[in-house]
């Protein structure tokens, strides 16, 4: 019992007693993400002054990408903090439609950015690492390539909200009086709603592309 009670009281001294955010706290840190995601997709054709919806309408599939971004944080007190970030995203969406008639396939490749607003929640916090939960909404645009069923492509462009709720954890193993460094891991959902168009052989089409799923997360971190 002794030695429980000695080795328990030799770990809550490492932690140390401070926080790695409390009010006035400054954190900063660069991350790598990827993303696995279901999509729904709608489509209008416009030829002339009429639009065609039938076989262009309600596809589904799966989207993936990777994004590569900074972030910056204000601690409020020990339990808050609120921030901002700003990424480089690259995603693939792959869609169909099938019925008993025809079937129709869509590939979309996004290459753009994001920036948006973060808060932080910290449900543990010590001196050399914290769990947090983050809710965070921002907007993204990106350039498309489209390519259809025949294997065309079409140039266009994506806009639109962006938000979600990711659990993570920073680890700091270097730590002096005014400075600390260290590892994150995030890992959480994430949701898209996306418009935009682009112009094929028969006038222009408008989409509005859905997207939502996992995302984990991985970088480095500081505070001041």
């Amino acid at each position: 019992m002794k030695q429980v009670l000695l080795a328990t009281c030799l770990l809550i001294s490492s932690m140390g007693f401070g926080q790695s955010n409390k009010e006035g706290t400054v954190s900063f840190g660069a991350g790598f993400s990827i993303l696995a995601q279901g999509s729904t997709l709608d489509q209008t054709q416009h030829v002339g002054s009429s639009s065609l919806t039938g076989t262009f309408n309600q596809q589904t599939g799966f989207g993936i990408g990777e994004t590569f971004g900074i972030r910056g944080q204000y601690g409020i007190n020990k339990i808050f903090g609120v921030g901002a970030y700003a990424r480089v995203e690259s995603k693939f969406v792959a869609t169909s439609y099938d019925n008993t008639y025809t079937s129709n396939t869509t590939d979309i490749s996004s290459i753009g950015v994001g920036i948006g607003l973060e808060g932080r929640v910290y449900l543990i916090n010590h001196k050399k690492f914290n769990f947090h939960a983050a809710p965070a909404l921002g907007y993204e645009m990106a350039s498309t390539t489209v390519t259809d069923d025949n294997l065309n492509d079409f140039n266009g462009s994506l806009s639109g909200l962006n938000y979600g709720l990711t659990g993570g954890m920073n680890w700091f193993f270097i730590n002096l009086s005014s400075f600390a460094f260290g590892m994150s891991a995030d890992i959480g959902y994430n949701h898209s709603s996306l418009s935009g168009k682009y112009a094929n052989s028969l006038g222009d089409v408008d989409q509005k592309l859905s997207t939502g799923g996992f995302v984990i997360g991985i970088g480095v971190t500081a505070h001041l």
